[in-house]
């Protein structure tokens, strides 16, 4: 075998390995969308342990999603009063977008969802991640449940 030879076939397993390589990472959208559903996750997990609403923001024009306990037990204040104990920022995800049917929504401390002045929410919570190649979506049901797809 010829230097040529070993330099050609060197050349066509690493574009080989390449190609292989790109189909067996995961896409950055639904690494994303296991973010977000982590922070909603606990966002719902902090309403329980604390026995307070739980706000959570999602802000699609910054790619920020942030979580916040009310600051009284007993009401429902979206407003910004209490520390927020959790914020994701989608910039360390190159690409990805969000986009999500309400702009904030409330855990309650029985572990179901309300909108922001306390009224049920009558359908799931939707939010949409995007890559450019592939979309995932992260749901809350009104019952509770947070699931990814």
């Amino acid at each position: 075998m010829t230097v040529l030879e070993l330099v050609v076939t060197l050349a066509v397993l690493s574009a080989l390995l390449a190609v292989g390589a790109a189909r067996v990472l995961p896409a950055t959208s639904r690494v994303a969308a296991s973010s977000v559903q982590s922070a909603v996750v606990q966002a719902r997990f902090q309403a329980l342990k604390l026995n307070r609403p739980v706000v959570v923001e999602l802000d699609p024009e910054a790619g920020v999603v942030t979580a916040w306990p009310s600051k009284l037990a007993g009401s429902i204040d979206c407003g910004a009063a209490a520390p927020a104990f959790r914020r994701l920022d989608l910039a360390s995800f190159p690409g990805v977008s969000m986009n999500a049917s309400v702009r904030r929504f409330v855990w309650l401390p029985s572990g179901q969802l309300r909108g922001c002045s306390g009224e049920w929410v009558g359908d799931s919570v939707v939010i949409d991640l995007r890559d450019g190649r592939r979309a995932h979506q992260v749901t809350a049901s009104p019952g509770g449940e947070v699931s990814s797809r």
